[in-house]
């Protein structure tokens, strides 16, 4: 705490005066002890408009004194007291009045004051929507429970154990980083997957560009439509495999098209894998092309060379 020596009128508009607190934590302390006399000090504070006006007594959370409206300690000689008031207002200015009082009522007594602010612990029940609005970082150190609804705009991290007592919304938004669950009902991971999408094709592919077919049908000469879109979103994860591998040096490249005009016209995706040599299969996990409700999906084949032989590939609509 810093020594501050009580002014004895109160402070003209804008003054500083000498030993002024200015601070933004959510509790000022002022802690004093009369040497010679009593007297009475009261916590005062600078509006936003520069304009010094008294605490009053209903921001006083602690030590409180006999005065009904305002923060005020009233001490007889030798005797120390504390005071301690709230400040939710963010960067604000304080000093403290030293005016006659004791238990005489007209004592002005030699003071040795100080005055400090202070973090103030979160107990049972602080944390609640009425309470407390976060727009930057909040940060729970210990339990916390939610009986009602916390807005937070900012970051929010929870280090302690946490407990539900209403549904979490996600407003649209994502959840992520979850851990993956190792017991029933441990953790909540939701692992987002869509609709599974795949072909099976009997026949060499040839050398030549060729296109799944429907129902274990030989490979088609065109693109047949093999799934459609229900919902605009994206594809993804695209598995191929051949039950004759190309051999050698040859390949076969899957490439996932569609069309949005009934198969008028087709135009590749990004969402490709190419089989190469002896492999059998191989896949694309990295890209994520869109598509919108009624798009229809077919599977291109390039093939190098004329080995390569019963293709099948699966793929997601996300």
């Amino acid at each position: 705490m810093s020594a501050i020596t009580p002014v004895t009128s109160m402070p003209a508009d804008s003054a500083s005066p000498s030993g002024m607190l200015t601070s933004a934590l959510p509790q000022i302390r002022v802690q004093a002890k009369t040497v010679t006399g009593g007297a009475k000090l009261t916590v005062i504070q600078k509006n936003e408009g520069g304009v010094w006006f008294k605490v009053p007594q209903e921001r006083v959370l602690a030590g409180k004194s006999l005065n009904a409206s305002y923060a005020a300690l009233s001490l007889d000689v030798g005797e120390v007291g504390e005071i301690t008031v709230s400040n939710p207002f963010g960067s604000t200015a304080y000093h403290v009045l030293q005016e006659n009082g004791g238990y005489a009522g007209n004592e002005s007594g030699t003071v040795t004051a100080y005055i400090a602010s202070a973090s103030a612990a979160v107990s049972a029940g602080d944390l609640s929507s009425a309470n407390i609005a976060a727009s930057g970082t909040l940060t729970v150190g210990g339990a916390a429970t939610l009986s009602s609804t916390l807005a937070v705009t900012g970051a929010a991290t929870l280090t302690g154990g946490g407990t539900l007592g209403a549904n979490l919304a996600a407003g649209g938004f994502k959840v992520t980083g979850l851990g993956a669950a190792s017991a029933n009902g441990d953790a909540l991971r939701y692992e987002q997957g869509g609709m599974l999408a795949g072909a099976l094709s009997t026949g060499t592919i040839g050398a030549a560009t060729k296109y799944m077919n429907r129902g274990a049908a030989t490979v088609a000469a065109s693109a047949v439509c093999v799934a459609t879109v229900t919902r605009a979103g994206v594809l993804r994860r695209l598995y191929a495999n051949l039950l004759t591998a190309p051999g050698g040096t040859d390949t076969v490249a899957f490439t996932i098209q569609k069309s949005s005009d009934n198969g008028a016209t087709w135009s590749d995706t990004t969402l490709t894998c190419t089989v190469t040599g002896t492999a059998k299969g191989n896949s694309d996990t990295t890209h994520a092309p869109s598509v919108a409700a009624g798009d229809l999906l077919a599977v291109k084949m390039v093939s190098s060379a004329a080995t390569a032989a019963d293709p099948s590939v699966g793929f997601e609509i996300l």
